[in-house]
C-alpha cells in the first residue's frame, strides 16, 4: 500500500516537471483515430479480438509516414474511417491478415 503511494507520488512529481507535448490537429486527429479503432473492437467477440488488434497494428505501422505528409495522411484518415465502419459492423465477426 504505501508502495503505490509512493509510486504515484513520484510519478505525479515528475509529471509536473515535464512540459506537455504539443501536437498538431491532424496528429490528434490520428492519435483520436487510433483509439476508435481499439475501442470499436469491444464490440467484437472476446476470442476474436487479437486478431482485430493485430491487425489495426500492422495497418498503422504499413503506413509509417513523417508528419508532414499532410495530404497522405489525410487520405489515408478518410480510408481508415471507412474501413473502421466496416469493420464495425455486426456482421464481422473475424479478421485475418493475409
Amino acid at each position: 500500500m504505501l508502495l503505490r503511494r509512493l509510486h504515484s507520488t513520484l510519478s505525479a512529481a515528475s509529471a509536473q516537471h515535464q512540459p506537455p507535448v504539443k501536437r498538431s490537429g491532424l496528429q490528434q486527429d490520428v492519435i483520436n483515430f487510433y483509439r476508435d479503432c481499439f475501442r470499436a473492437i469491444r464490440s467484437k467477440p472476446q476470442q476474436n479480438r487479437p486478431h482485430f488488434q493485430q491487425y489495426i497494428r500492422s495497418e498503422f505501422r504499413k503506413h509509417d509516414l513523417t508528419k508532414r505528409d499532410f495530404a497522405t495522411i489525410e487520405y489515408l484518415l478518410r480510408v481508415g474511417k471507412r474501413k473502421l465502419e466496416q469493420m464495425s459492423s455486426g456482421s464481422v465477426k473475424d479478421i485475418h491478415l493475409t
